[in-house]
């Protein structure tokens, strides 16, 4: 594995977060105007529990523009090709250097969920699962919101961030992002299938440079149906 000068980890913790319960019971498919008590006084009693299970993580490899190459098809990084559909490559054009992140919840909070199936109760499992979802995409925006301070110091600003699995990116490339993470990174495996364990965990990448402007997600021309970007 080609292994590069700066990588970056850090704790991060829930509470700093401030998560929106709203979004918690949208992802779960209600509105203010449909929302039952029942799952208003679920979400309370389960919010805190499933905190204190949780050790966040969060960190970064530095991919720097020496390294890598933005073409009309690929995004490859030294000998590796990344097949991440065109709505990446336009976003990477013009970066001077590429973030490859991740983050996680920690194998606890798995054991916590998975809790709920073993005593017959899947509806707080999915309870449980739809927290975890959202607090480690917050987890990532909190994470992004301080590095893009950071940049701002140095003139610098970011592109929105990109995940396999998303605008035409293959989830099987998570292998290919994996290579270029240093080795047991926050405790994070990845399995054959492109599966990260710990369940609860989010990989990406963005680019960094001078003239570097985020745009709006373009949802509205993504195929994923099933995307917590497209709920929130």
């Amino acid at each position: 594995m080609q292994e590069f000068n700066q990588s970056y980890q850090l704790n991060i913790n829930a509470t700093d977060l401030k998560i929106d319960k709203k979004e918690i019971y949208r992802i779960l498919g209600y509105s203010d105007h449909n929302l039952p008590e029942n799952i208003v006084n679920d979400v309370d009693e389960l919010l805190p529990l499933a905190f204190a299970k949780m050790e966040i993580l969060g960190g970064y490899q530095e991919i720097p523009k020496t390294h890598y190459k933005v073409s009309e098809n690929s995004f490859s990084v030294d000998n590796i090709d990344f097949q991440c559909g065109k709505i990446i490559l336009n976003h990477l054009k013009g970066t001077e250097k590429a973030l490859f992140f991740v983050a996680t919840l920690g194998n606890e909070f798995d054991d916590y969920s998975k809790e709920f199936i073993k005593q017959g109760d899947p509806y707080k499992a999915y309870l449980v699962d739809c927290i975890g979802s959202l607090t480690v995409e917050c987890a990532i925006d909190w994470f992004m919101t301080n590095i893009e301070n950071d940049l701002k110091k140095e003139n610098l600003s970011c592109t929105n961030r990109f995940s396999p699995g998303y605008c035409n990116w293959n989830v099987s490339e998570q292998h290919k992002l994996f290579s270029k993470l240093p080795e047991g990174f926050l405790g994070i495996e990845l399995l054959e299938s492109s599966l990260m364990k710990p369940i609860k965990s989010v990989s990406g990448m963005v680019g960094i440079g001078k003239n570097i402007k985020k745009m709006k997600y373009t949802c509205h021309i993504c195929d994923q149906k099933d995307c917590i970007m497209r709920k929130r």
